[in-house]
């Protein structure tokens, strides 16, 4: 019997194989394990999925170093009380294997109880046996997970340990001289832990292109972060600080999570004129609020330089910009230059807000989405500005509206948008105002609502007798909506009248592509899919989601 003949991928073909289904969300030890199959199968894929095996080395390295406060400093010095319950890392794996010219990541992971410093020396030490070889890497993620919070706070004397955390800093540095991405997390609740952080981005300020930071980082006026093309900081509700000083002419990406006062604008400003900061390359700019704050990012105490006026912000290259969390005013709205038109825009933020942005105008959109009710004063004054906002966006492709509140009332003549695309309403509303929306609203492609009421529905939802030589068809409504979804019904014991909605808004609406709605029974609705397909053909493409049940059904079979 003749063997087929086997047809060999090139390399390249493999490579983007294996890296899309690589497991990179996966904790990095799993990834690896799963990631070292691909090199028992043969020849050709062994040498395919070596760079991505071993591209990314870790440390995950965990001690109890001690609970008694009083005597961290003696524990420290002394190294009395150490236990060390393991240190994972494929290092060795990967210089046993003469892989290192593959590594191109490197993730720290540091468990401990006070004191991190200990842990730190030994994720060195274990990284030091291939001293001056770890050259190829460019990005470094660093986790701390302490297991003391805010008492230890207050007990150390950081000063004890400044000597400590320059050396740990330098010699990550040394073992990683070209690190080019740095990702750092948990340090914001142990000091030490914070203090090695914030050392550690200053070694590689004048390198790096990318910060992600889940904690402020506190660095010397005389640091400037001059190469970042991307920089994500989250405050975590940290008052006291303010941000590094960057350059801003190389921004590309900015990302601020829980700002609040003393986060000023004047960390990206120029000595020269501090009254204006240009950001020429700025395309993606995710400001988020923190909302118990009294004053935001771009508040107008925080917007002043000094003696000067406010400042302007300059962004002519901006495309996606999200404010989110805005409870009093949207200065930045006001001092900022927006260029003319933008590919999207996010605003979550209340009433005066949407009064603010009203007023001043937005530039032209591509894709727009706003949500009221979040954190705003509950009233329907909120939908006038919105529709305002609106009849400025005619020209956009695609209008997303959300009611995050729930309880924010929403009516048939709050929303009269006619290019909106997107609809999601948190607070209940009755099944004639739902089909009132659809109706009304010819572009809405997308409904989805957190609560549906039943009680006096007004509207004929009557489904026809199953025949298919009866006239008695449903005539299908005006709209373009692909998809629907229901996530909580009201009176939701009343399972005859879901069905009946269900099946009615199925019908009617051949444009529909996916209908989702919890709380219900699935076997009528899969039975009237079934039955009622020969007479309304659509329903063969039509995707059903009912609670943790999905089918596609294609002429009234699963598929």
């Amino acid at each position: 019997m003749m063997m087929g003949r086997q047809v060999m991928l090139p390399d390249d073909i493999l490579v983007l194989i294996f890296e899309s289904m690589s497991c990179i969300d996966d904790e990095p030890q799993e990834a690896f394990k799963k990631n070292l199959v691909l090199l028992n199968v043969c020849q050709a894929w062994r040498h395919a999925a070596m760079p991505i095996a071993y591209r990314e080395v870790f440390v995950h390295c965990e001690t109890s170093d001690g609970c008694d406060y009083a005597t961290l400093t003696e524990i420290y010095n002394t190294q009395k009380n150490l236990d060390t319950t393991y240190l994972v890392s494929n290092a060795q794996l990967v210089l046993s294997a003469d892989c290192i010219e593959f590594v191109k990541v490197a993730d720290i992971s540091v468990c401990f109880h006070t004191n991190p410093l200990l842990a730190v020396d030994m994720v060195v030490d274990c990284l030091k046996s291939a001293a001056n070889k770890w050259q190829n890497i460019r990005q470094l993620a660093v986790t701390m997970q302490p297991s003391a919070y805010a008492s230890y706070r207050l007990l150390v004397d950081i000063d004890c340990y400044k000597n400590d955390i320059t050396r740990s800093a330098n010699e990550f540095c040394n073992l990683m001289p070209h690190v080019r991405r740095l990702g750092i997390q948990g340090a914001n609740t142990n000091i030490l832990a914070r203090s090695l952080c914030d050392h550690l981005a200053g070694c590689y300020a004048d390198q790096l292109n990318q910060l992600d930071c889940r904690h402020p980082i506190i660095q010397p006026d005389d640091v400037v972060f001059k190469e970042l093309t991307d920089m994500s900081i989250d405050f975590d509700y940290e008052y006291r600080y303010g941000l590094p000083r960057v350059s801003a002419e190389t921004l590309v990406s900015l990302k601020i999570s829980n700002a609040s006062a003393g986060h000023s604008w004047s960390a990206f400003s120029h000595e020269k004129d501090p009254t204006v900061i240009n950001f020429p390359s700025l395309r993606f700019l995710d400001l988020t609020y923190n909302v118990g704050g009294g004053a935001t990012l771009d508040s107008a105490e925080v917007t002043k330089y000094k003696h000067y006026n406010y400042i302007t912000l300059n962004f002519p290259s901006l495309k996606v910009l999200y404010l989110t969390n805005m409870t009093k005013s949207c200065p930045l709205l006001q001092n900022a230059v927006l260029p003319s038109h933008m590919e999207r825009l996010s605003i979550t933020a209340s009433t005066s807000v949407f009064e603010q942005a009203s007023i001043l105008g937005l530039p032209q959109v591509k894709h727009i989405s706003l949500t009221v009710g979040s954190r705003a004063r509950r009233d329907d004054d909120v939908f006038i500005f919105v529709r305002q906002i609106l009849a400025q966006q005619q020209k956009s492709e695609n209008t997303e509206l959300i009611a995050s509140n729930y309880r924010l009332p929403v009516h048939i003549n709050d929303i009269e948008y006619i290019s909106l695309t997107c609809l999601r309403i948190k607070a209940p509303i009755s099944v004639d105002t739902m089909l009132a929306f659809i109706k009304r609203l010819r572009k809405l492609s997308s409904l989805s609502l957190y609560g549906l009421a039943l009680d006096n529905i007004q509207s004929d939802i009557t489904i026809p007798e199953v025949s298919l030589h009866s006239q008695n068809h449903l005539e299908p409504l005006d709209t373009n909506i692909k998809e629907i979804s229901i996530c909580y019904i009201t009176g939701g014991y009343r399972s005859q009248e879901i069905v009946q909605v269900s099946a009615y808004l199925m019908l009617k609406i051949p444009s529909l592509r996916r209908f989702a709605i919890v709380h219900t029974l699935c076997k009528p609705l899969l039975d009237i899919v079934a039955t009622y397909t020969p007479m309304y053909p659509h329903l063969e493409n039509l995707r059903l989601q009912l609670d943790e049940y999905e089918e596609c059904f294609y002429a009234g079979r699963p598929h």
